[in-house]
């Protein structure tokens, strides 16, 4: 079954790509003459000839105790000329497609598709996995320009397919998400990670992810900031949530942080 830091993947890939998407979407504060607007699409848009490293910080804490992990992720990117049939069928969505790998220290770890429009269309993080054609989405999210301190809202209902080999059942429909979002841009400023110091475009993002498994439904509510850098998109990013068990709240913090960029292979 999908667990809490795979939604973080699953959800964040979809904002990476979308964040620049046009179309507009519900806004809402900062209006008047004296609005100072930003090209979102110039800072979420990522150059995929190159390799991205990231470094990942993961902090659980429990009163006033805490445990610290960290791994490296990267991200490459290959086009290629098909989808593997065992998603399902993409023949509406003709053309050459982007495939985009996300390993964790090395393994495989997510699998996502995309069109030359940067539409997921298929994304897997070897779990479970969702496809376009079975999304609906509203809302609209961030447009291409947006106005600094305007927030945006998206909702969008997935349905999850089995991916996990070792569980059987390929395919199995396991049940779906409902994620509600509020993006908002901020500011423009320095930010500082261990590849170097970017102009990025900072943004505030909180969103709650709704499961239906089996019947039960289990929510989690998820908040923090994320830095974008014209060419590169995403360079930093600093998540926060909440998961209870038995009567255990533990509170986590995931921190990414762009370490290298080098050309791909």
């Amino acid at each position: 079954m999908k667990k809490a830091s795979s939604f973080l993947t699953a959800v964040l890939g979809i904002i990476l790509l979308s964040c620049g998407g046009g179309g507009g979407g519900s806004g809402s504060g900062g209006s008047g003459g004296d609005d100072q607007t930003v090209n979102v699409q110039e800072y979420t848009s990522r150059d995929m000839t190159k390799v991205y490293t990231f470094e990942e910080t993961q902090n659980a804490s429990y009163k006033g105790q805490s445990l610290t992990d960290t791994l490296m992720k990267v991200y490459s990117y290959a086009q290629v000329d098909t989808i593997p049939a065992k998603y399902g069928d993409f023949s509406a969505f003709p053309g050459l497609y982007w495939k985009q790998t996300v390993q964790k220290d090395g393994i495989d770890a997510v699998f996502t598709y995309l069109n030359a429009g940067m539409d997921i269309l298929v994304n897997d993080d070897l779990q479970a996995f969702t496809r376009i054609y079975d999304n609906d989405i509203s809302g609209g999210g961030i447009p291409s320009t947006a106005i600094l301190g305007r927030s945006y809202s998206s909702t969008s209902e997935e349905i999850l397919y089995n991916a996990d080999l070792a569980a059987g059942f390929w395919g199995e429909e396991l049940g779906f998400t409902v994620t509600t979002m509020t993006l908002m841009p901020l500011v423009v400023e320095h930010v500082t990670v261990p590849a170097g110091t970017y102009t990025a475009l900072k943004i505030q993002i909180s969103y709650t992810v709704s499961t239906t498994l089996d019947g039960q439904t289990s929510s989690t509510a998820f908040t923090g900031h994320q830095w974008f850098s014209k060419d590169l998109g995403l360079v930093k990013y600093v998540i926060s949530y909440a998961l209870t068990a038995n009567g255990v709240t533990v509170q986590y913090t995931i921190t990414d942080e762009l370490a290298d960029v080098e050309d791909r292979p």
